[in-house]
């Protein structure tokens, strides 16, 4: 203690520490909300306050919770509010994916877990071409053709069928797994015609057809003798 010219006794300084103990909050999105990707490298939305200030996040795929000295805990510099957008590659297969994510501060909190899903879907749909035949080639005298078929994907669903031909033209079916072209317009002679199926994940898969476009040949005869 000290005293002051008229006598008034002063106490020493004392510092005080702070007492945290909030866990900061937190929030994940992936790749902004898409519902499937095709790719297992996948971009994290990352979001989370504090606040005294967000110190570090831990990212996995097993909903067990992290302590704070735990390893694998990528630091930040503190801030009480973060956000960032970070590459992560999930696990091989196709199917659902979570994602989780556990924040901390610079007093050992750890946050509750925030996750997000996503589908993984690697594999290429598939599409037949069934009329108005199953065969790689058809030959015909109109210079119109329809087209119908089948389109299939077991992970993410069928998206879309279109088509284009090598001679110009190009349009979107009706329908998706069972689907139908009306009035596609020919060439003379060989016309390809491309039918391209689409799922939710991106993944595409083609089917072809070579159409013969030209006028039916005719055959005629003399009159027969000598029979």
């Amino acid at each position: 203690a000290a005293q002051n010219s008229a006598g008034t006794t002063y106490g020493t300084e004392k510092s005080f520490t702070t007492l945290d103990t909030t866990a900061p909050t937190s929030s994940i999105s992936i790749s902004g909300g898409a519902s499937y990707t095709k790719s297992s490298t996948i971009t994290l939305n990352l979001s989370a306050t504090d606040d005294v200030g967000v110190t570090g996040y831990y990212l996995s795929n097993s909903a067990t919770v992290p302590s704070a000295s735990a390893v694998g805990w990528i630091s930040i510099t503190s801030t009480p509010s973060y956000s960032g957008s970070v590459s992560y590659s999930l696990s091989s297969g196709d199917g659902s994916k979570t994602v989780y994510v556990w924040y901390k501060d610079a007093a050992g909190n750890v946050s509750t877990a925030a996750s997000d899903s996503i589908t993984l879907d690697t594999t290429t749909p598939a599409i037949t071409i069934t009329s108005p035949t199953s065969s790689a080639t058809y030959t015909t005298a109109s210079n119109t053709i329809n087209l119908g078929g089948s389109a299939s994907d077991s992970a993410s669903g069928v998206s879309s069928v279109t088509w284009s031909s090598d001679k110009g033209g190009s349009g979107t079916a009706s329908g998706t797994a069972n689907w139908s072209i009306s009035g596609i317009t020919l060439s003379s002679e060989n016309n390809v015609i491309t039918v391209t199926v689409t799922d939710s994940a991106n993944n595409t898969g083609s089917a072809t057809i070579t159409v013969t476009y030209g006028a039916v040949p005719t055959a005629t005869t003399g009159s027969s003798t000598n029979i």
